[in-house]
């Protein structure tokens, strides 16, 4: 017989290290996109970058190292410990001047630092922030990039 794991459990797998180019986290990746408010999914994000809003910043918040190995086009980088720190601390980020009008969208690897981004974004009040959980593996493998 066949055990299977809790959703919450799942979701720790799927988007861990280890698995995170398997074809079922990808799939779980835009399953998730789609039914939960503040994700973008891969479709979405190709129409956006299609013909981007003047008001839509696109922030890779994974270390310089993997961003300069490969990026989503039009994305700016801002480390998530930089992010995380200028935003609780306030300090300015010229790349997301207005917190109230801006339409933000953040990425990584897998989803999960993007994700804390996110909270730590609309903890500090901006309002239009959200997360494109298939990042980068979702993003590279589609589009055929390396990473």
């Amino acid at each position: 017989s066949v055990v299977v794991a809790p959703r919450r459990h799942m979701a720790l797998f799927l988007f861990s290290r280890n698995a995170i180019h398997h074809p079922l986290a990808l799939k779980f990746a835009r399953t998730l996109a789609t039914l939960t408010p503040g994700r973008v999914s891969y479709e979405e994000l190709k129409q956006l970058l299609a013909k981007p809003p003047a008001d839509m910043r696109l922030v890779d918040v994974r270390e310089a190292h993997e961003f300069v190995a490969g990026a989503i086009p039009t994305a700016v980088n801002i480390p998530l410990g930089t992010f995380i720190s200028d935003i609780t601390t306030h300090e300015s980020l010229p790349v997301l001047p207005d917190k109230s009008s801006h339409n933000i969208i953040l990425y990584c690897l897998g989803g999960v630092r993007s994700e804390k981004a996110c909270v730590a974004a609309r903890g500090a009040g901006y309002a239009n922030v959200r997360n494109y959980v298939g990042s980068w593996a979702e993003w590279s493998a589609r589009e055929g990039a390396s990473n």
